[in-house]
């Protein structure tokens, strides 16, 4: 488990390179989420002591591990600390890399056949991309129970990579959502221009509704017909209901060219698709009557179905 960085490169306590059959990087194996406290936060955290508000301080991200895995152990839910296999942090982030080789398995003439979710995602090393748990299960991709028996359901492997995100505080697991969406080239939008900011999303499930969130980490730029894919983290929902999109724009009193005095910022969707990794469940969703979702109002979805399309240039 890989949540720190390098001794040798960036003066940290842990080490990048794969060791072990499956090794875990979680957020990548660097930055640990909730890391970013200053020593005052540190000190409150660890119950008004300053040795432990200066260890946490000096390797919050090395002892992320331990944490991980104490939590693991009983976590209270059998898709908790799920990672999937992937070439890099980056190609996770942009969602590539959002299909498992043991998700669907059924026993068919004596052994085990594979269904992949996504085949936009390649094999490595010829093996189709593997899911398991990260921490104390993690070698449950091994085996499962049919029957009342034990079988070996995938190869042993060695110096696998996987990726999950987590959150900042205990018990620290997310179930991760990948979301796909066009910006509309409706005549709308293509007179809008596009738009600079924040995509922001909120899922509703049977289970449950997420928080709001980010789909960027920083405001950029979506032009009309342009389309964006990424993996966020976020509570279980279950499975996926419906959706709420908002869009934050941040103004700078600075840069007048970023005031907005005649209309507030907005973008104009097309569709917006969410998959579930965890539970495996998909929904597509656009704006009521192709309406805009306008900064500081969030704008509930409706189902639809996924049409891409390719905007005219204007004359």
């Amino acid at each position: 488990m890989k949540s720190g960085r390098r001794i040798e490169e960036d003066g940290g306590l842990g080490m990048r390179d794969p060791i072990g059959h499956v090794d875990f990087y979680p957020n990548g194996g660097v930055e640990q989420p909730g890391c970013d406290e200053g020593m005052k936060g540190y000190i409150s955290m660890e119950s008004g002591s300053l040795f432990g508000g200066l260890r946490r301080f000096l390797s919050c991200n090395h002892l992320r591990s331990y944490e991980y895995f104490i939590h693991s152990i009983n976590a209270d839910s059998g898709t908790a600390f799920m990672a999937a296999e992937c070439p890099s942090w980056k190609e996770f982030q942009n969602g590539t890399c959002f299909s498992c080789s043991n998700d669907v398995q059924t026993l068919t003439g004596g052994g085990y056949g594979i269904k992949r979710r996504s085949v936009e995602v390649p094999a490595v090393r010829d093996q189709p991309p593997l899911c398991t748990k990260m921490g104390f299960h993690a070698d449950a991709y091994l085996k499962v129970s049919y029957e009342g028996r034990t079988i070996h359901a995938q190869p042993m492997r060695k110096h696998v990579q996987l990726f999950l995100m987590t959150g900042a505080e205990k018990p620290f697991w997310k179930h991760h959502y990948r979301v796909q969406f066009q910006v509309s080239c409706s005549e709308e939008s293509l007179n809008h221009n596009g738009e600079v900011g924040i995509p922001r999303i909120i899922l509703h499930g049977d289970q449950g509704t997420t928080e709001s969130m980010p789909l960027t980490k920083r405001q950029q730029y979506f032009g009309p017909g342009s389309m964006h894919m990424m993996t966020v983290a976020g509570g279980n929902v279950g499975v996926i209901k419906n959706v709420t999109m908002e869009w934050e724009y941040n103004m700078s009193f600075i840069n007048i060219l970023s005031w907005r005095i005649i209309t507030s910022p907005r973008i104009y969707l097309a569709w917006v698709f969410v998959e579930s990794l965890e539970i495996g469940d998909s929904l597509t969703v656009c704006p009521p009557e192709g309406k805009p979702v306008i900064s500081g109002i969030s704008k509930k979805m409706v189902h639809c179905t996924k049409e891409i399309a390719e905007c005219s240039k204007k004359d």
